[in-house]
């Protein structure tokens, strides 16, 4: 099978594109034919792929994937133009665009996940109210826009969601629900077991440093929690120098890392008691939870969006977002119980095993391809 991924920005930072890389890695294993496609005005050097395909706009990318005998365009963020395309195309939703202007779903004054359904005149006074996304009124107009795009593009697209929440999300904005199907993503390969360290217990944070990441209510649970442990954060973001001064405030061991590498990563995860995700917005899924729990590592997340489907009940701890004195509890908790930990770690990686594994999730994903390409020659 000729298969294009379409993603922007490919060569930054973040979860997606480290799934992709993933996922089109093991399709080419596999046998099939991988094209990475991307926009010229979204082109960078850096870190991630050097042979992407880049576009100078929509109709080009199209016209390529039809010259190139694409089987299947597998897009990971809008494509205006997909009524247009002469290939199938199926769409993978990461995150909250399709029903949320901002792609956030998260009331940054309240600090509280949106409860409202799209709608352009609530939508605007969460811009500006409620500070959901930008107030300025050109990007405003802009956020709008695309949901309205969304809304002509997507709504006639088989969908694949990465988690369940985000496809009750879809269909209570009215998207049809024989469109949408949940498959979560996969986990990187499993590391063999191994305890973790018992000397002084490491709570780690991966990610980046934005105010809805949550990092700030991590390390104000961090100091009222009463057990003695380290903390490290790697990643970066806009908030870095707000949480750095927070950190400034705080008895604890602090170690800031930047973003690292897999082997950075893994090695961190490894001498870790627990991986912390304190999201205050709804996490589409939380593939950084994956990647812990496939070291065999406890989760602590917020107990919202698709967290709780990844982490489940076994995998590790669920507070509710913006507690602190139940995310202090939880910290607590593993940092005195080494055995609870250690249960919980490989828990959360026979949970891999049997729910998150690269070899289903390409299995399962081959068969929504060729639905897909069956229903686009009809």
């Amino acid at each position: 099978m000729r298969i294009a991924h379409y993603m922007t920005r490919l060569n930054e930072r973040g979860g997606i594109r480290t799934h992709i890389r993933l996922v089109s890695a093991a399709q080419r294993q596999a046998g099939h034919e991988v094209l990475l496609f991307d926009l010229e005005r979204f082109r960078q050097r850096g870190d991630g792929f050097d042979d992407v395909h880049y576009f100078a706009d929509e109709s080009a990318l199209l016209a390529q994937a039809e010259g190139r005998g694409v089987d299947i365009l597998h897009a990971h963020t809008l494509l205006e133009q997909a009524t247009e395309s002469k290939v199938a195309v199926l769409r993978s939703l990461h995150g909250h665009e399709p029903y949320c202007p901002s792609g956030g779903h998260y009331l940054a004054r309240r600090k509280i996940a949106c409860p409202r359904l799209y709608h352009p005149i609530g939508c605007t006074w969460g811009h500006l109210v409620d500070r959901c996304g930008s107030a300025r009124p050109l990007k405003l107009l802009a956020d709008l826009r695309r949901t309205r795009a969304e809304l002509r593009s997507t709504a006639w697209l088989n969908v694949l969601t990465v988690s369940d929440y985000l496809r009750q999300q879809m269909i209570r904005n009215g998207y049809d629900a024989q469109r949408i199907h949940t498959l979560y993503p996969p986990a990187p390969p499993v590391e063999p077991w191994a305890p973790p360290p018992k000397q002084l217990p490491r709570f780690v944070f991966i990610g980046r440093v934005t105010p809805q990441k949550g990092v700030d209510w991590f390390l104000q649970a961090a100091a009222l929690a009463k057990t003695d442990f380290a903390i490290d954060i790697a990643g970066d973001g806009n908030a870095m120098a707000a949480v750095k001064k927070l950190a400034k405030t705080s008895s604890r061991s602090i170690t800031f890392h930047g973003w690292l590498d897999q082997a950075g990563t893994g090695s961190l995860l490894n001498n870790c008691r627990a991986l912390v995700v304190p999201s205050l917005w709804p996490e589409p899924a939380g593939l950084v939870a994956l990647e812990a729990m496939a070291h065999g590592r406890p989760v602590i997340a917020a107990a919202h969006g698709g967290l709780p489907e990844v982490v489940g009940e076994e995998g590790g701890l669920l507070v509710p977002p913006g507690n602190v004195a139940a995310l202090a509890a939880a910290l607590d908790r593993l940092a005195n119980e080494y055995e609870t930990a250690s249960r919980i770690g490989q828990a959360g990686q026979r949970r891999i095993g049997q729910h998150f594994t690269l070899e289903g999730h390409l299995q399962k994903l081959t068969e929504f391809y060729r639905k897909a390409i069956e229903e686009w020659r009809r």
